[in-house]
């Protein structure tokens, strides 16, 4: 692990001026580390199932609780089947069939069953509301439904309310005849003979333009955008994360992947489960969290690689009954999906003793991976470099202008990853998109002088205090530091002499006596005036927060005083 010697605003004078100045004078468009992927023209089911012949018996996935499982060769020929019969039930090109399920082992065979049959698979929270599924089916105009029986009665309200679904499907392998009035089983809808053409043959392919699948973004501001995912962008990713054993190339040792991440979410979709197939891994499903049965999972299949979000890293770094169960197969502990401090970080090192805890960075509209941290470089805090065939750059929020080393602002990429755009939304596809093809992330950050990344917030959720900008992340991972501190969040309110202040929302310790005063004068020992808690501490059950482990500022601005 390597530690930052270089000059930042916040740490004093940097070490090595030199080397500083070469780093202004050169290009400010920073490229990966690693020489470019190889990036095959392929649909993304081809490519993940292209050596599912070579891996046959070998289990695929496996749910950690009911013990239900695939092989290789079992994946491939059910996918085949449900291809099939999505084709001869008058399912085309481009038609959009909605996901409405938890891990579970059928997940892969309906994703890219869907896609195989030339369609477009878009992935719902199965926690959503019938109003919140609804305005996804009717938005990305869905043909087919598939959900388990628990959810069959929000399915069937949202199809009614959406008025675009002709067919809802059943999960039904762990129920068999368990199926809810007005839809099909997923064991009738598979008994399919013989095997009807599927996509590509029936028709042109044009691998990047055409949809492979569209997952919607998190809706922090506005409602949720269909994000606009081509074969060749999931493609190009997958390639990019397995171009380098240092990356997420699978050896015989390390090959079982715990799968608690959400498939419906970009993360737990490519980076698990098609990254994972694609590679051959074993992955263990689990269809939500529980902290008993997720360590047991963990520990039983003798689990290699964990993916998680920075939650799961806290509870990791934070939980009890964690030292109760055997960690020691884990060798690759992968946080993404939104910034964690460099504290956390070290404890899973201590506490877990994994070879290698690592961030990455990305975002649903960047297939997701643009930033990775190699295993053999690592460095506290930083989600690493650009992957394979990716450019970054940092511009100031006010002109727009490339920045050099350990200057923040805006993070901008640009790669084969980057997505189509927004759909039926052009606004704001142009908004994010510039005309030389650089994403604008919204996230703030800085890259030091060896062209490791850091990404310190959104560009939104900056506070400012007397002119100057407090991040709230870098407050949240202070306040994770203290013992009786279990989780934090941090927003800005207004203040009647600063313009804005920070405020934060602490969840104790079980058992603590920690007060507000005690909060604010931690933080206060600890950082500079203007980052002081002068908006305020309240003490709250547990911070809401999305699916990918994002905190939901917006619901803590909503609540009452």
């Amino acid at each position: 692990m390597y530690e930052v010697t270089c000059y930042h605003k916040s740490l004093g004078m940097f070490r090595g001026l030199s080397s500083f100045r070469r780093f202004l004078s050169s290009d400010r468009i920073v490229r990966s580390p690693l020489p470019d992927a190889q990036i095959p023209l392929a649909t993304v089911h081809d490519f993940v199932y292209r050596h599912f012949d070579r891996y046959g018996d070998r289990t695929a996935i496996v749910d950690a609780l009911t013990g239900q499982s695939y092989t290789y060769a079992q994946l491939g020929a059910t996918t085949d089947r449900f291809a099939s019969s999505l084709r001869r039930r008058g399912f085309n090109k481009g038609d959009a069939l909605c996901i409405f399920l938890p891990n579970v082992p059928d997940y892969p065979i309906v994703y890219f069953g869907t896609t195989k049959a030339g369609g477009v698979a878009t992935t719902a929270n199965p926690t959503y509301t019938s109003r919140e599924l609804a305005y996804q089916l009717r938005d990305s105009k869905s043909k087919f439904l598939v959900t388990l029986p628990a959810f069959a009665d929000v399915a069937k309200a949202a199809a009614n309310e959406a008025g675009t679904v002709e067919e809802t499907i059943v999960v039904d392998t762990l129920t068999p005849g368990h199926v809810p009035s007005n839809t099909i089983g997923l064991s009738e809808f598979l008994n399919t003979d013989p095997v009807a053409a599927t996509w590509p043959s029936t028709g042109a392919a044009n691998l990047k333009e055409d949809v492979a699948t569209l997952p919607y973004s998190s809706g922090t501001t506005g409602l949720p955008k269909g994000v606009m995912l081509s074969h060749y962008n999931l493609v190009a990713n997958v390639s990019q994360l397995v171009a380098d054993r240092r990356l997420l190339q699978v050896t015989e040792t390390d090959r079982v992947c715990m799968s608690l991440l959400p498939f419906f979410h970009i993360y737990g979709m490519i980076v698990t489960l098609a990254r994972g197939l694609q590679q051959g891994s074993t992955l263990v499903t689990l269809p939500k969290f529980e902290p008993d049965p997720f360590l047991k999972a963990i520990q039983d299949h003798r689990v290699t690689m964990l993916p998680i979000v920075p939650p799961l890293a806290l509870f990791l770094a934070k939980h009890p009954d964690v030292c109760n169960y055997n960690f020691s197969n884990v060798v690759d502990i992968m946080i993404g999906a939104a910034p964690l401090s460099g504290d956390v970080t070290t404890t899973l090192y201590e506490r877990l003793g994994t070879e290698c805890v690592r961030q990455a960075y990305g975002l649903t509209e960047t297939s997701p991976l643009t930033h990775f941290c190699l295993r053999d470089r690592t460095r506290t805090g930083s989600v690493g470099f650009s992957v394979p065939n990716t450019e970054t750059k940092v511009i100031g929020t006010e002109t727009g202008e490339a920045l050099g080393a350990l200057e923040a602002g805006e993070i901008c990429v640009r790669g084969p990853q980057v997505m189509l755009g927004y759909l039926n939304n052009p606004e704001a596809t142009a908004r994010t998109i510039d005309a030389d093809g650089w994403l604008h992330t919204g996230d703030i950050g800085y890259h030091d002088k060896d062209e490791f990344l850091y990404v310190t917030d959104r560009l939104k959720e900056l506070i400012k205090v007397k002119g100057f900008q407090v991040a709230p992340a870098e407050l949240e991972g202070l306040l994770l530091t203290h013992s009786d501190i279990v989780d934090a969040a941090v927003i800005g309110v207004p203040h009647k002499i600063a313009g804005e202040a920070p405020r934060a929302f602490v969840v104790r310790r079980s058992g603590s006596t920690i007060g507000k005063s005690d909060v604010s004068e931690f933080v206060a020992t600890s950082s500079a005036p203007h980052k002081h808690l002068a908006g305020g501490v309240e003490f709250v059950d547990a911070i809401p927060k999305s699916a990918s482990g994002k905190i939901l500022r917006r619901y803590l601005r909503d609540r009452k005083d």
